[in-house]
């Protein structure tokens, strides 16, 4: 049996390789625009990687595409700012002794809230989308706050 056969949402610790997989679900949206800007012919300087949207706007790049790649940085900014709550709730629910259940369905459902965030800020053209998209971003948001406070909580009652 291999490792990965054992593991169910009852699995202790399961919960912390989501926190490797949050980095890069955060990362995908910069990879993203980079692969948009490339296939348009804008060459990425390394040295000086965050200017490539002024290196774009320069070449004559469409607005419907610079639009694009001004959402994908917010949705990879997001994503970064948003790392650490979720880190916290993970860690502060693993350390406090909640359901290992309750913690691995929270890691893995903020995840999957990530990937919808990312794909609805990146393809929002209407109101609906992005309603979608802060939907996500709230829902995710307010279940690491309830697991930060639930492991407040337990760790309250231990004492």
């Amino acid at each position: 049996m291999s490792f990965l056969s054992h593991l169910t949402l009852d699995t202790p610790g399961l919960a912390l390789y989501a926190l490797p997989a949050a980095f890069f679900v955060g990362l995908a949206p910069h990879v993203q625009k980079i692969m948009l800007f490339e296939s348009s012919g804008i060459k990425i300087d390394n040295r000086s990687p965050r200017s490539v949207t002024s290196a774009a706007e320069k070449k004559g790049i469409p607005a419907p595409l610079l639009a694009k790649a001004d959402r994908l940085a917010a949705a990879h900014q997001n994503g970064i700012e948003n790392f650490p709550l979720f880190a916290a709730a993970v860690l502060a629910g693993t350390a406090a002794g909640l359901p290992a259940a309750k913690v691995n369905l929270f890691a893995g459902a903020y995840l999957g809230l990530r990937v919808v965030y990312n794909l609805a800020y990146a393809n929002q053209t209407t109101l609906a989308i992005a309603g979608v998209r802060s939907l996500a971003f709230w829902i995710g948001t307010g279940w690491a706050f309830y697991i930060m406070c639930s492991a407040g909580s337990a760790l309250g009652a231990k004492a």
